[in-house]
């Protein structure tokens, strides 16, 4: 589900720059294949995943936050073309305001509050999943949902009080679970362009300084070079770990 939401937007997009109708149909497309693959409980339009998360020991059924997320900012465009998506993109982002013990996917470690795109336990705490949920909390927020604005307010303060979680002195974490893994190289890239985007959307300097600090460590040999020692390592132990 995550990579026909992702396509769709990306269609969406491609429709937008170039009002070619070939691009909005082909998002139709795969918004309607949402709705079809999604199951409503209660009201939340949810995309169970059947298969088991072996890594964060997560069993069939769990659903994703990142799914839900962009399933819902695909809804959110199509029903200004559409009836049929009226109403399902509240339906896929109503799990971003409920915790994971109700199946959701908000989550806490300590004080530390953030939204799960993997609702595992303990808590894994993805970066770039929290990130993305942010950018369609305030997506949705900008197009008048309450809630969602309420809760971008909320999340996007406690990413900026814990953002040195994530930070190593030389890379970025790509999550908080037990093994803390490094981000790969593709991951910390992703990272620095988000909170680039959190910043001009909330002008808050936090975001722009570590933009800035993880640019620095991108561009250095030896930041470089500790990563891959630590991702060996990394790797190693969890290979270890699997016996």
């Amino acid at each position: 589900p995550v990579t026909v939401a992702l396509y769709g937007l990306y269609q969406y997009q491609m429709y937008e720059n170039t009002k070619n109708k070939i691009f909005l149909n082909s998002s139709i497309i795969c918004g309607k294949w949402l709705l079809k693959k999604g199951e409503k409980i209660n009201n939340a339009l949810l995309w169970k995943h059947p298969y088991p998360n072996r890594f964060l020991k997560m069993e069939p059924g769990w659903i994703c936050g990142l799914t839900q997320a962009l399933g819902g900012a695909l809804f959110l465009y199509l029903k200004r073309h559409s009836e049929v998506f009226e109403g399902s993109d509240t339906l896929a982002v109503e799990p971003l305001f409920h915790p994971v013990r109700e199946g959701g996917v908000a989550n806490s470690i300590g004080d530390y509050h953030f939204l799960e795109e993997y609702p595992s336990n303990p808590p894994s705490a993805t970066l770039n999943g929290f990130l993305y949920m942010l950018l369609v909390l305030h997506e949705f927020a900008e197009n008048g949902h309450k809630k969602s604005k309420d809760a971008f307010t909320f999340y996007a303060e406690n990413l900026k009080k814990h953002l040195h979680l994530y930070d190593t002195g030389y890379w970025s974490l790509y999550d908080l679970w037990k093994v803390k893994r490094l981000a790969s190289r593709e991951y910390h890239f992703l990272h620095i362009g988000l909170l680039e985007r959190l910043y001009e959307i909330t002008g808050d300097s936090i975001f722009h300084q570590y933009k800035n600090k993880w640019e620095r460590y991108w561009r250095s040999s030896k930041c470089r070079l500790l990563w891959f020692i630590s991702k060996i390592k990394e790797k190693t132990y969890i290979h270890r770990a699997k016996r």
